[in-house]
């Protein structure tokens, strides 16, 4: 309950309104897949527009995971090594995937009759299979590198701990 979101009492109740609300609330990788989907049904805007969308929010993650790239770097000895690696790796791998997407985007006008709809959808299948085999890598590595095993002062290990929960 404490993480749900509540629809705006503001906004009537409508189709576009409740899509962009629950697009609004999805996580980065989420967001680009159901925008593909809608862009491929034609529900909502123009083909044109709708893949100019989601290029525009391509570009916005990309500008987004390089600062926590950047902040990762400036901010890694306060991480063990393998963590770190782990966690760049992650990084790294969501780059590569949205930018490979935005430029698959980049040769397509309507989703809904283009096939690199469905080179997209395989390029999301395999993203999340790396990204749940980089997680679990990360939570072996927490664990054997956890504060609890290791003795650090409390300064670094709420550094780390913050560090965690924004990446």
């Amino acid at each position: 309950k404490e993480d749900s979101t509540v629809y705006p009492f503001s906004l009537p109740i409508t189709i576009p309104n409740l899509l962009n609300f629950v697009l609004a609330n999805l996580d980065d990788d989420s967001h680009i897949e159901a925008l593909v989907n809608v862009c491929h049904t034609g529900a909502g805007e123009p083909p044109k527009d709708c893949v100019a969308r989601i290029r525009r929010l391509c570009l916005d993650i990309i500008q987004h995971q390089l600062k926590t790239y950047r902040k990762l770097r400036r901010d890694s000895k306060y991480l063990s090594k393998p963590a770190l690696s782990v966690k760049k790796r992650q990084i790294l791998r969501r780059l590569e995937h949205i930018r490979e997407i935005h430029l698959i985007l980049s040769s397509v006008d309507d989703l809904a009759t283009d096939k690199n709809y469905y080179t997209i959808l395989k390029k999301f299948r395999g993203y999340y299979k790396n990204l749940d085999k980089i997680g679990n890598k990360i939570c072996k590595v927490s664990i054997k590198n956890s504060p609890l095993n290791q003795n650090k002062n409390d300064k670094n290990i709420s550094k780390i701990e913050r560090l965690n929960d924004e990446l």
